[in-house]
């Protein structure tokens, strides 16, 4: 008859295929062949097979740009709020950043335990600003902060890398 709604649907039997199969003594369920997971970003992959000496490089090279960056920050600091400006302390400031980008470079295209060395090299040479401990205040202190922080990396690159 014309008008009338078709009569109401059964649900499916319990157990059918449509339900997911009932888990077995703590093991999960396997997933079923038609529903496959998403693929993994590709940096995940990559991550996954990194080794530890290609994560301890391309951490220790983090650091180092990071170092250099803070060097640079803190040059053109102090070039704005200094009389004076140049003077020893800046000189090596401004050797220290520029050895950074280089090693920096180095450690990223080719990581080896002699360009981690050198960046180390590098920070325990931009560390002759801060001067004698009598002469530290807290400027000082945060300087030798960061740079031991950031030499972490570093160390752990040269524990790992292989010699060239």
């Amino acid at each position: 008859m014309p008008g009338k709604l078709p009569p109401p649907s059964t649900p499916p039997p319990r157990g059918g295929s449509s339900a997911p199969p009932p888990r077995a003594s703590g093991n999960p369920a396997p997933l079923p062949k038609s529903s496959k997971a998403p693929p993994a970003p590709a940096g995940a992959q990559d991550a996954e097979a990194a080794t530890p000496a290609q994560r301890a490089a391309r951490n220790s090279s983090y650091a180092l740009a990071a170092f250099t960056f803070i060097i640079v920050a803190a040059l053109f600091a102090w070039f704005l709020s200094a009389d004076q400006p140049w003077g020893f302390a800046s000189f090596i400031t401004v050797l220290s950043a520029l050895l950074g980008v280089g090693t920096t470079y180095q450690l990223w295209r080719q990581p080896t335990r002699e360009h981690a060395i050198a960046g180390l090299v590098v920070m325990g040479v931009s560390l002759l600003r801060v001067g004698l401990p009598s002469m530290w205040s807290a400027p000082s202190i945060v300087i030798l902060t960061l740079t031991a922080l950031l030499a972490i990396p570093l160390v752990q690159a040269v524990i790992l890398l292989p010699r060239s």
